[in-house]
């Protein structure tokens, strides 16, 4: 997941400086609240460094909580 991450932050750099307005959207595949919970911290934590112009979405897809 990181090299997936490091990639999107690249091309987010790429878009910056062009000046493009910029959002952050993951899908989340978690099958439990606590999973679900952790993917959201993550997403929080590889944003965090940066000034985002659009919303950030996590969508939360099919979580089947048990």
């Amino acid at each position: 997941m990181l090299n997936r991450c490091q990639s999107r932050i690249k091309n987010w750099c790429s878009r910056k400086q062009a000046q493009a307005d910029v959002g952050a959207y993951h899908y989340c595949y978690a099958k439990t609240v606590a999973a679900a919970k952790a993917e959201a911290a993550h997403l929080l934590k590889v944003i965090k460094p940066y000034k985002l112009t659009y919303p950030v979405v996590l969508d939360e897809g099919r979580i089947i909580c048990s």
